[in-house]
């Protein structure tokens, strides 16, 4: 009985060992294929693949971009320059929310790889290219047309001469592709350019010929039009006819510009005007010279002789007798005017013409 019990408990003993062998065994070979399937996550994480797409200012480019740079003469500081990147990194998008960070010293972006993905790369330029056209005018380089690098949200100032005669065409106004703004100022004939966003952007402006106005005024005369406009270096002409018994005088112009009066058809003209003008035409009554010739006598101190008066007018001469002459009975002529003698006076009147009186006194008895 006793080698029976003995027996039963050397059984249970192996059974024990070879269940612990049996569970030993198993957790070796868990552990093992625990590791290899670590080891495999480990070596697909290694293998999962990026594919890159390119854009530049939101455009498709079939290859990375390259930084460059733009030197420059710093205007502060004579003979020094500034370098301008030309390119900057915008953002990323990659596929299945994989993330990253974009190393600007190496230019480069690094993704942390959690899958295989797809990531899109947005770059921006820093500096785009435009071309500026004038109609009628000149840029700085004395030319109808320049092309200029401008960087992105900054402002470009560009200084225009407009061609001689021509003047800011404010109906048509400046005009540029690819959404940018500019304005002209016509005191400082400046040109402010923003907005450049994108490469072969063209900015146009244009001047037209200016309109002058030419104004004409008449003392003791009439216009037939007061008011004219004509276009830069024309020429006006202006029927301006002088009152009844009034001939033309002298003519002014202001603002440099020169008139000339035809007293024969009775016209003005403003020749080569440059500048709006304002042109005075002087009429002054008609005169006419009255001459007296006198035998045997004199003028009285106060008369002078030959007299202006106006057409129309009166000329008077006072005459006293040489001795032995007397003022009675005198004869006097004149040629195309009214006369009249009495009491040592010689009266002329009715004067239409340059008039000449002879009046010779007799003896006395």
């Amino acid at each position: 009985m006793k080698k029976r019990n003995n027996g039963l408990v050397i059984f249970i003993f192996v059974l024990l060992i070879i269940a612990c062998l049996g569970c030993g065994t198993i957790g070796l070979l868990a552990d093992k294929n625990k590791g290899k399937e670590t080891e495999k996550e480990e070596t697909e994480n290694k293998n999962y693949q990026v594919t890159y797409r390119y854009y530049l200012d939101g455009n498709a480019v079939g290859e990375m971009i390259k930084q460059e740079y733009l030197e420059n003469n710093d205007p502060e500081f004579e003979g020094a320059q500034t370098k301008t990147a030309k390119y900057a990194f915008e953002k990323y998008d990659c596929t299945k929310g994989v993330k990253g960070t974009w190393d600007e010293e190496k230019w480069e972006f690094v993704p942390e790889l959690t899958a295989n993905t797809t990531c899109r790369l947005y770059f921006i330029k820093n500096i785009h290219n435009m071309t500026v056209k004038v109609n009628n005018g000149k840029l700085p380089n004395n030319e109808t047309e320049q092309k200029y690098d401008i960087e992105i949200n900054k402002d470009m100032t560009i200084k225009i001469v407009p061609t001689e005669g021509y003047v800011y065409d404010k109906t048509s106004g400046v005009n540029c592709t690819n959404n940018a703004k500019a304005e002209f100022n016509e005191e400082t004939n400046d040109l402010k350019i923003s907005n450049v966003t994108k490469d072969n952007t063209v900015c146009s402006i244009g001047f037209k010929i200016s309109d002058l106005k030419v104004e004409v005024r008449a003392a003791n005369g009439s216009v037939e039009t007061d008011s004219k406009t004509i276009s830069y270096g024309g020429t006006v002409t202006v029927k301006v006819t002088p009152s009844d018994n009034y001939t033309f005088d002298s003519v002014n112009c202001t603002n440099g510009q020169t008139g000339t009066y035809n007293i024969g058809n009775q016209t003005l003209t403003v020749t080569g005007v440059t500048k709006d003008t304002v042109c005075n035409v002087q009429f002054r009554p008609l005169k006419y010279k009255v001459t007296l010739e006198i035998a045997n006598g004199t003028l009285i101190n106060g008369y002078n002789s030959p007299q202006e008066v106006n057409e129309g007018g009166t000329a008077t001469f006072g005459i006293s007798a040489n001795t032995g002459y007397k003022l009675t009975d005198a004869e006097l002529t004149c040629d195309g005017a009214s006369y009249h003698f009495e009491n040592g006076v010689v009266s002329v009147f009715n004067v239409t013409q340059d008039t000449s009186c002879k009046i010779t006194l007799k003896a006395s008895e």
